[in-house]
């Protein structure tokens, strides 16, 4: 809304200015004013104590109010405003910009004045605001009945999604792709607010790993949310008659989230929007579902000890040339495909660059010159882009012909074997959803394999060879940040504009011989010709001078050491001077404007072919991983069974330790081998292990190479996992109520088509109830039709691998074990076969608990193994008070064995006839008996 000044007094301003100011306050109460005034960004009253709290800035005063207060004013230059946003945004607080509308010479009155755009967390533009290689979410949320519709833009890049959830499930599922978008902002409708609050906060908690994500949530009145008004604002926006050609009218809850996010866009943003131009309709089952459990524990973008990047899968797969490709590699992370033929399709584009060292160079050289393709023409289109985004737009369209020719036939075959191409190119594949709801069954034959990756990214990429020439014609390489000052246009590119810069040039030259002249008739040796903006151009001569002064000098201005003039000569010139180098200015912007315009009718080519760039670079950067790190083309969803021949965990065999990574092979088959049972001591691999196997069927799913010697990999629904590095994060919860929660998780949700990766199920508890809920849980997940997922379960209950033989999809493995004399060596090693040794104690010993204890714990080992007493050491009255101390023993039997009510039971049991079932109600009675 545009506002002059009012004869109200709104506020407590005694100015027509401050009066303006407190009107366009009163529209945006929640906001900070940042308010245009010349060259500042001001701001008054309360937003000037948060604003110089905020930024560190000077706390001032300007004038007083009616009460006779002096008010509050802090301000910014304009120039650095960006730096300032940014320290604003982070602390949580939302920016009403405030410009000027005219010139100022030009105003009458009280300059006109209206807020531009309205910056929040979920609508930054601004490059040093974002981080280039992750997208800034700006989600919307709906109920309606058993629907929960989700809407998520990133609106510096112009994707926009929708998906529905439907069922009992779909708040669960909504909440899990909350957490994977992880929004700065979570839109509401104002009369939905607190009941989906809940749902927010614990999304975002666990996309955060901290607190409540409630302040992130912004609301608009539910009248802009109904079904009616919701698809009329989209029809508005991608100006279409009807939604089918984006596949959202089945979709009605969320293209209601949709219409409340163009909602807040309108209410916040003053531009077309001409970036915001398609929408994409998701499905839940489109993608592998990560819920924020497993994302986290696999550290698969950020990691568990400070929430960075390092030591991730992300940090080991990255290495993109451009923060677009470094997006769009995030996003395939988190959501793995679960399409067989897209999945080769990515494959095979990897395939390609892997087998070619030249063109694999090539194409990382080309794109270290692209720029954010996708943020450089969504700040066009919102007016905000400046001279240097278009030189960077410049510069990255003279890359595309070269990439283009990147993605072209011809790549060489592997043929040293490091490589290997395990899938066979079928004509056909396997109908994507025959495969993922029959497992085991032979794949229908229905569809033809889809055009190569390769040649479809080929048809995006748009050289737009008429843009760039007219760029290039245009723009000065170097132009300045700023736009309203000049030059940015090069010489020969406007004639008027030549004309008036020969002006510009002239007159500062004639400036210069007309001091010269000036000296030369006065004998006013030190005499200057200046400029300011109050009194234009003058001649200053010092007070020693002054009686040298000519009498046509007419004298404007006195100083402490001199004396200011003009003359009529000199102000004609200034005239033409000033009009010269304002009109430059002035054509300068005319002529930047229409090459922004030219840019924003070309932003879908531009988005297109920035999205086949940055997926282009993610293929590359995959290719590079491959290499670097020795890894195999897997077989994906030709099959049922996950069958991996040396197999290796990715980021620690990154992390490049002083010994090689020891790899393992893995079997996995739902009709022999569905349930692993590893035992073996803590500090062997269990856990490595189990978590790599889940690595090594996300990166297959993602179209990735693996790093083993070969992979065959079933499609895979979910991966669940439950280990123990997340007990960490069980902040003001118990551990183990937390892993009871996780585990009750995988058996409600789990299916035949998922792997379920757990580890150390049943601590925190005592061991018979801990061991109980480990046999169950195994027995659960073996017996359960359709809850019969390919496991992997670590334990320290040696007792389960009894299991195998009664339970005949389970079997046991261990970690090798080398023990010579005093000293075990741990292999890394995973073999057939089950172990009653934990090596605790050696354990104990290496992490440097003192001689003593160790000592002492290995005698304890040994009576109770051998089933004797057990002798409790008392300090003497002078001796040792360490452990092993032999003054003042007392002897205490912990073992009773001789008559116990225990004992006399197990001497009656027959354990070869026992059943599970029997032997846990066995365990039962005999925890009875013991208590």
């Amino acid at each position: 809304m545009t506002t002059r000044s009012s004869k109200s007094s709104a506020g407590d301003g005694t100015t027509p200015l401050l009066r303006q100011y407190a009107q366009i306050k009163a529209q945006h109460p929640d906001h900070v004013i940042f308010f245009r005034c010349g060259d500042f960004y001001e701001m008054f009253h309360d937003d000037a104590k948060l604003g110089a709290a905020v930024l560190g800035i000077t706390l001032t005063a300007r004038g007083r109010n009616s009460q006779g207060e002096s008010i509050p004013l802090a301000g910014i230059p304009y120039h650095a405003l960006e730096p300032y946003l940014a320290r604003m945004i982070r602390a949580g607080h939302r920016v009403a910009i405030c410009e000027q509308m005219e010139n100022p010479k030009q105003a009458k009155g009280v300059v006109r004045r209206e807020v531009v755009r309205v910056v929040t967390p979920g609508t930054l533009l601004e490059e040093n605001l974002l981080d280039g290689k992750a997208n800034n979410y700006l989600a919307a949320v709906v109920r309606e009945k058993d629907a929960l519709g989700l809407a998520s833009l990133d609106f510096s890049t112009g994707h926009f999604s929708i998906t529905e959830f439907i069922g009992a499930r779909a708040e669960e599922r909504c909440g899990h792709e909350l957490t994977r978008l992880s929004p700065s902002e979570v839109v509401t409708a104002r009369d939905q607010h607190d009941a989906l609050l809940p749902l927010v906060e614990n999304a975002l908690g666990a996309a955060s790993g901290a607190g409540a994500g409630g302040g992130r949530m912004a609301v608009v009145e539910a009248s802009a949310v109904t079904s009616h008004a919701a698809r009329t604002a989209l029809l508005r926006q991608f100006g279409v008659r009807d939604l089918h050609g984006f596949g959202a009218e089945e979709s009605p809850t969320a293209v209601r989230a949709a219409g409340a996010i163009l909602e807040y866009l309108r209410e916040t943003q003053r531009t077309a929007m001409l970036h915001v131009n398609e929408l994409r309709v998701t499905h839940p089952g489109e993608f592998m579902m990560l819920d924020a459990v497993t994302q986290r524990s696999l550290e698969l973008v950020s990691n568990l000890s400070d929430a960075t990047r390092r030591h991730t899968l992300l940090e080991v797969l990255d290495h993109t040339g451009t923060a677009m490709g470094g997006r769009a590699l995030r996003s395939w992370i988190l959501q793995p495909l679960r399409t067989r033929a897209e999945i080769n399709a990515r494959l095979d584009a990897v395939q390609a660059f892997v087998d070619d060292h030249e063109r694999r160079r090539r194409g990382v050289e080309c794109l270290r010159g692209v720029n954010d393709l996708e943020r450089i023409v969504s700040r066009a289109a919102c007016k905000t882009a400046n001279a240097r985004d278009l030189v960077a737009l410049r510069a990255s369209l003279r890359q595309v012909p070269r990439l283009r020719a990147l993605t072209e036939p011809g790549a060489k075959k592997p043929d040293d074997g490091l490589f290997p191409n395990l899938t066979d190119d079928p004509a056909t594949v396997a109908d994507p959803a025959t495969c993922s709801e029959t497992p085991g069954a032979e794949p229908k034959i229905s569809k033809p394999a889809p055009r190569p990756l390769l040649d479809r990214l080929r048809d995006e990429m748009d050289p737009l060879e008429e843009l760039t020439t007219r760029l290039e014609l245009s723009l000065i390489d170097t132009p300045p940040l700023t736009v309203r000052e000049g030059g940015m246009i090069r010489e020969g590119c406007n004639a008027r504009l030549d004309e008036l810069r020969a002006i510009s040039t002239d007159s500062k030259s004639w400036i210069a011989q007309m001091r010269a002249d000036e000296i030369a008739a006065t004998g006013i040796s030190n005499l200057k010709i200046g400029y300011n903006r109050v009194f234009g151009y003058y001649i200053e001569v010092t007070k020693a001078q002054v009686d040298r002064v000519p009498p046509h000098y007419i004298r404007k201005q006195t100083l402490a050491n001199g004396e200011r003039y003009v003359t009529p000569e000199l102000k004609e010139k200034e005239e033409i001077i000033l009009h010269a180098e304002e009109r430059i200015q002035e054509l300068e912007f005319e002529m930047f404007e229409a090459l922004r315009d030219e840019v924003c009718a070309r932003t879908r080519e531009i988005q297109r072919t920035a999205r086949a760039v940055a997926a282009l670079d993610v293929i590359v950067s995959l290719a590079q991983a491959a290499v670097a790190g020795r890894y195999a083309r897997p077989v994906v969803g030709e099959g049922v069974a996950f069958n991996v021949t040396d197999g290796r965990h990715p980021v620690l065999e990154a992390l490049n330790f002083d010994q090689p990574f020891v790899p393992n092979d893995t079997l996995l088959d739902p009709e022999d081998h569905q349930i692993l049972l590893i035992t073996g001591p803590n500090m062997a691999g269990k856990s490595t292990y189990i978590r790599q196997v889940a690595l090594i069927t996300l990166m297959a799913h993602m179209g990735g190479f693996v790093p083993a010697s070969s992979a065959v990999v079933p499609l895979v629904d979910r991966i669940f996992t439950r280990v123990g590095a997340m007990d960490q994060l069980a902040k003001g919860q118990s551990t183990f109520l937390v892993e009871m929660s996780e585990t009750a998780n995988i058996l409600n949700n789990a299916t035949d088509e998922s792997l379920v990766i757990l580890d150390e199920i049943g601590r925190g508890t005592s061991t018979y109830d801990g061991l109980s809920i480990a046999w169950s849980v195994i027995e659960y997940l073996h017996n359960t039709p359709g809850r019969r997922p390919l496991t992997l379960f670590a334990t320290h209950y040696h007792e389960l691998v009894e299991l195998e033989g009664p339970l005949a999809r389970l079997k046991n493995y261990n970690v090798a074990v080398l023990e010579e004399a005093e000293r075990v060596a741990f292999l890394y090693k995973i073999v057939r076969g089950s172990t009653d040794h934990s090596y605790g104690i050696y354990a104990a010993q290496v992490a440097g608990l003192p001689k003593a204890v160790v000592s002492r714990a290995k005698e304890i080992l040994g009576s109770l193994e051998m089933g004797n007493a057990v002798e409790v050491v008392h300090p003497g009255d002078g001796g040792d008070s360490g452990a092993g101390s032999g003054g003042g023993m007392v002897q205490l039997t912990l073992f009773d064995v001789m008559g116990h009510p225990v004992v006399e039971r197990l001497r009656e049991v027959n354990v070869e006839k026992l059943t599970p079932l029997e032997a846990l109600n066995l365990l039962a009675q005999l925890r009875r008996l013991v208590q």
